[in-house]
């Protein structure tokens, strides 16, 4: 603060003002901001105060700086505003929003089991396949086929925990495990006895709406995005079964008896993958993820998006391996 003796000449406040901010050591703010210039003060209190007292007429030279300093400013809005707006737009976005299961179907069905798929099933396997298909924890985060999280959607990479291309919970960014049951259309774990690197099971859900929705899912979860409902009859996981760097695969071992009762997987005898057979009736748990392909010109801008395997839990063993895996009334040698 100046002393009150001290004496600002006004060519010397001019010259101030019009210089830029980082000569004068102003800030963004105080740039920006309209600023009162103290001019010399007739009276002592004036220059200690910064304020003018009701009798003092402003000068010439106050005038003057006051002119300056508000063109300094003006021209300094009218820069701001010729300079570019960058605006970052997010990945996998529908319609200026982020995708979210919502987005892509926002009337779920609530249709998960249709009638002619389980006639032949006694009463108790029946409710079972009901509590199944609608089954959702959410502090599990495990959600049935038919039973989404609506705000799912792409996860958010985190140095620990990098979930970018698995459909998770956005309030805790964590996958989440969908639950699905149906009839086994094909298996491919082995091939002459020997593990295959890369395993798969296609599973028919009970429900041709639900069917019709999951493909709704995945095609709206593509880039570019697909709107077709009956591209893919069945719902089908992979499954690596090699580590990466290993050149030798291990037969999957996430498969479980739930015959009997579907609990922890502690507390249910194991079953081999290779005994599965079309038809049989299972839960298969897994993840949705995503992953980049080239297109044409040999450019990634694809992004394919399946199911990755994580287990697989028996309900029904079925004998009969002849004609379509959906069409429950084929099925014979019904045993509970």
């Amino acid at each position: 603060m100046r002393h009150p003796s001290s004496t600002v000449s006004p060519n010397e406040i001019t010259r101030k003002a019009n210089l830029p901010p980082e000569a004068t050591g102003a800030t963004r703010e105080q740039h920006r901001t309209p600023t009162v210039v103290a001019v010399e003060a007739k009276h002592p209190e004036q220059a200690t105060t910064g304020f003018r007292s009701q009798d003092t007429t402003p000068t010439t030279s106050s005038n003057e700086t006051v002119v300056n300093v508000t063109s300094t400013h003006k021209t300094c809005r009218e820069n701001d505003k010729r300079l570019p707006k960058i605006i970052l737009k997010k990945k996998d976005e529908v319609k200026g929003g982020r995708v979210t299961v919502q987005s892509i179907i926002p009337h779920p069905t609530q249709k998960v089991i249709d009638d002619n798929h389980v006639a032949l099933y006694e009463p108790k396997l029946r409710v079972r396949l009901q509590q199944l298909s609608t089954y959702v924890n959410k502090e599990a985060n495990v959600y049935a086929l038919g039973k989404l999280l609506p705000t799912a959607t792409w996860g958010a990479f985190l140095p620990l925990a990098d979930h970018q291309n698995e459909l998770c919970n956005p309030s805790t960014n964590k996958p989440l495990t969908v639950w699905t049951v149906g009839h086994i259309a094909t298996t491919w774990f082995a091939r002459n006895g020997e593990p295959e690197r890369q395993a798969s099971i296609a599973v028919v859900p009970l429900s041709q709406s639900l069917i019709e929705q999951y493909n709704l899912l995945v095609g709206g979860l593509l880039i570019p995005p697909s709107h077709t409902t009956d591209s893919v009859g069945a719902v089908r996981a992979v499954k690596w079964q090699s580590e990466k760097g290993s050149s030798m695969p291990t037969l999957f071992e996430e498969v479980f008896d739930a015959r009997e009762v579907f609990t922890n997987k502690k507390d249910m005898p194991d079953y081999l993958v290779t005994d599965l057979k079309k038809n049989d009736l299972v839960l298969i748990e897994g993840k949705v993820t995503k992953y980049r392909a080239k297109d044409e010109h040999n450019k990634w801008s694809l992004q394919h998006v399946q199911m990755e395997l994580a287990a697989i839990s028996l309900l029904h063993s079925n004998d009969y391996q002849h004609g379509p895996a959906s069409n429950a009334h084929d099925i014979m040698g019904l045993h509970i």
